[in-house]
């Protein structure tokens, strides 16, 4: 599969995501190394450059926690604050996903669609 079409792919899983929890206000996908592809965007305030810094620093905080605390490997980080929830997902060894949304949701729906999302995003890396 070509690179263009697998990002297209990756971007397209992100968007319908957002189209179906009104709730999200961005998603993201990061490889390694905080490479970032900006995926959908509705009207935010957020720089990629600085997101994808904030994003590799979660990345390394949450395996640096479950690693010294003999829990395996971190497959999801989340974060509540009063304006709402912020989700890292791994989709794949390298790949992590990223979704900002507005509190509205009940948590667990919202975790419900984000597995269905890292599930199509695995199936295309």
């Amino acid at each position: 599969m070509k690179m263009a079409s697998r990002i297209d792919k990756l971007n397209s899983t992100l968007r319908d995501l957002q189209l179906d929890i009104s709730e999200i206000e961005a998603g993201h996908w990061f490889q390694k190394m905080a490479y970032c592809w900006q995926a959908h965007f509705r009207q935010m305030s957020i720089r990629t450059v600085s997101g994808g810094g904030v994003v590799a620093l979660l990345i390394q905080l949450g395996h640096r926690a479950v690693t010294e605390l003999q829990q395996g490997n971190m497959e999801r980080l989340i974060i509540q604050s009063e304006n709402g929830y912020s989700n890292v997902s791994k989709a794949t060894t390298n790949t992590f996903i990223v979704v900002l949304a507005h509190k509205g949701n009940t948590l667990g729906m919202l975790l419900m669609k984000i597995d269905g999302a890292v599930a199509k995003i695995s199936k295309i890396l």
